[in-house]
């Protein structure tokens, strides 16, 4: 099999590994030391983790954020995927590592959507992708490069690291930082993402609306777990209070060019609220396009890689986007 490089920790690192039948070396640190507020993105209950990304973004609108933990994500998530398109490759994958897809209810996992949404769990609790990947590199990746047409990944201990295939399954952030230390967004690059915004009301009725938009609703007292990081639904839903997560149908545009000197200027009145922000565009290219067009042996697999046609989770998207490794 060929020698191939899993950058990343989380659950797109879990996927892409699962593809290759877990031969794929992973590097990713165990956690980061070093806490940048900037792109913090922590719950009170959870492990704190930092970012080692320097550049800034001229634009205190933009919030984009980064977890550099093992897990990731999936540390703090609601664990969701929308099952309509999601193809049954990908769900057999999953329930090849003993992943449950759980069907929303106030009794089994504190929830309820008006979409055709499940919940992810591994042992009866939500989805952390930490319990089942670990890293054969306990080191940070500081850019990436190639000899010919093998690629290699430059640690910030200076060790280099070849292999045949590369498959960067890092956040937004974290692979913006390695394509600027790398010297693959220059001065006058224009970056572009999107999302589908999200926003939060509170509800006393128990049906959920007729509506375009995907609504999670939570019980008042998952409501309250999810926001303080506990991964598992504790206390019997008995208050007629809920909260709704609504991803609006209409998406959200945010477009930066690099000023060089790590700084971006950016015009947005608000982006990145979902947290689901996709599909990163380097020059009007999008981001696989542009890398393979250096190097077709080194992809990306995550946010920044797939271009989330429905509003909602968006782990469903990442796990059809890995078949594609599929061994």
């Amino acid at each position: 099999m060929a020698n191939i490089g899993i950058v990343g920790g989380g659950f797109s690192a879990l996927v892409a590994s699962a593809s290759t039948n877990f031969q794929a070396k992973i590097i990713t640190p165990l956690i980061s030391n070093h806490l940048n507020k900037i792109f913090a993105v922590d719950k009170i209950l959870s492990k704190k983790s930092g970012s080692l990304a320097s550049f800034k973004i001229l634009n205190k609108n933009v919030r984009l954020h980064e977890r550099l933990i093992l897990g990731g994500n999936s540390k703090i998530w609601g664990g969701f995927v929308n099952m309509d398109g999601l193809d049954s490759r990908g769900i057999a994958l999953l329930e090849s590592m003993g992943v449950q897809f759980k069907p929303l209810s106030f009794d089994g996992t504190g929830s309820l959507s008006n979409k055709n949404i499940y919940q992810l769990q591994y042992n009866d609790l939500i989805l952390d992708s930490s319990n089942i990947i670990r890293p054969n590199t306990n080191e940070m990746v500081k850019s990436i490069g190639w000899l010919g047409s093998k690629p290699y990944l430059v640690l910030y201990s200076g060790i280099v690291l070849y292999f045949d295939k590369l498959i960067l399954c890092v956040g937004v952030v974290q692979l913006i930082q390695i394509l600027i230390a790398s010297n693959l967004i220059r001065k006058g690059d224009y970056i572009s993402l999107n999302e589908y915004p999200c926003r939060f009301n509170l509800s006393f009725l128990r049906a959920l609306p007729e509506t375009n938009d995907c609504v999670i609703r939570y019980g008042f007292f998952r409501a309250i777990n999810h926001f303080v990081g506990v991964q598992k639904k504790t206390t019997p839903e008995f208050l007629p209070l809920y909260l709704d997560q609504i991803f609006l149908s209409s998406k959200n545009h945010l477009a930066m060019q690099y000023n060089g000197a790590e700084e971006f200027s950016a015009h947005s009145l608000g982006f990145g609220g979902s947290i689901h922000y996709c599909n990163l565009k380097i020059n009007s290219m999008p981001i696989n396009d542009f890398i393979s067009n250096l190097n077709p042996n080194i992809s990306v697999l995550g946010m920044a890689s797939v271009n989330q046609m429905i509003p909602g989770p968006i782990s469903n998207d990442i796990i059809n986007g890995a078949l594609v490794y599929d061994s």
